[in-house]
C-alpha cells in the first residue's frame, strides 16, 4: 500500500516516453531534477562522484549530461548493470563495487559529488564518516549535492530487508537534525540559504505506519578550503 501511495496513488499518470515508469517513485524525478538544476554547472571535462547510486535513475541522468561520472555501490549486481549500460550508451560512466565510507580514490580527485537518497540509510556515525571521505576526494571548492528522506519517524538502515531504526540520534526530523548531521563537521559550508528551509509539507507515507508522513530534503554543500 505505501508503494502505491508513494508513487502517487490511483491518480498517478506515467511520464510520457519513459519505459517502465512505474518502477520509479515520482519523487525520484523531482530529486534528480532539483539536484541537477540547482547544483553546480557541469562540463564534459568535469569529473564527478555519485556516492551510493550505481545503475540508478540519477546515476544515468548524471552521466547522460556528459561529465566523467564515477559511481560506487555495495551491490555487485548494480555495478554490473552500470557497466553494461555504459557499454551500450557510450557514456563516460564508471561503476565500482565500493563502500562510500572508504572511497578508493586519491585526495581531491573529483570536481563535484552527489549522493541521492542514500544518507537516510546510514546511521549518525556512518554519515559523519561518509562526509569525511567525500570531502577528502573533493577538490577545494567542490560541491556535494545531497538528497535525503526528511521528517520521517525512523530510519531505513542499510542491509537486507526492512531494518527500521528509531534511535533518536539517527533521525532527520527537523532543521536542527539536518544541521547536526550535515553542517557541524566544519568540512562543508551551505550553498544558497544559510539555514535549511522546511516548507512544512509532507508527501510520503511511512511504510510501518502510512498515517505518518514525511518528505525529502536537499542540500548543496561546498567543501571548505
Amino acid at each position: 500500500p505505501t508503494a502505491a501511495i508513494n508513487r502517487g496513488g490511483d491518480d498517478y499518470q506515467s511520464v510520457p516516453g519513459i519505459a517502465r515508469d512505474n518502477h520509479h517513485p515520482w519523487f525520484l524525478y523531482w530529486e534528480a531534477y532539483w539536484a541537477l538544476t540547482n547544483g553546480p554547472d557541469l562540463r564534459s571535462e568535469s569529473r564527478v562522484l555519485d556516492a551510493g547510486g550505481t545503475a540508478s535513475l540519477f546515476s544515468y541522468c548524471l552521466a547522460s549530461q556528459g561529465p566523467e561520472t564515477h559511481s560506487v555501490d555495495l551491490n555487485e549486481r548494480l555495478v554490473a548493470a552500470g557497466e553494461k549500460t555504459a557499454r551500450a550508451t557510450g557514456w563516460n560512466l564508471h561503476s565500482y563495487c565500493m563502500d562510500m565510507l572508504d572511497l578508493q580514490f586519491d585526495d581531491e580527485y573529483f570536481d563535484h559529488a552527489y549522493s541521492i537518497c542514500v544518507f537516510e540509510h546510514l546511521n549518525a556515525g556512518q554519515r559523519g564518516q561518509a562526509l569525511r571521505e567525500v570531502a577528502r576526494v573533493l577538490k577545494p571548492g567542490g560541491i556535494l549535492t545531497i538528497t535525503f528522506d526528511y521528517g520521517a519517524p525512523g530510519v531505513a538502515l542499510m542491509g537486507p530487508g526492512p531494518n527500521f531504526d528509531y534511535t533518536e540520534a539517527n533521525l532527520l526530523r527537523d532543521a536542527n537534525d539536518v544541521r547536526r548531521h550535515f553542517l557541524s563537521s566544519g568540512l562543508f559550508a551551505p550553498v544558497g540559504n544559510a539555514e535549511f528551509l522546511d516548507n512544512g509539507k509532507r508527501y510520503l507515507a511511512w511504510p510501518e505506519d502510512p498515517a505518518q508522513k514525511y518528505s525529502f530534503g536537499a542540500l548543496f554543500l561546498r567543501k571548505v578550503v
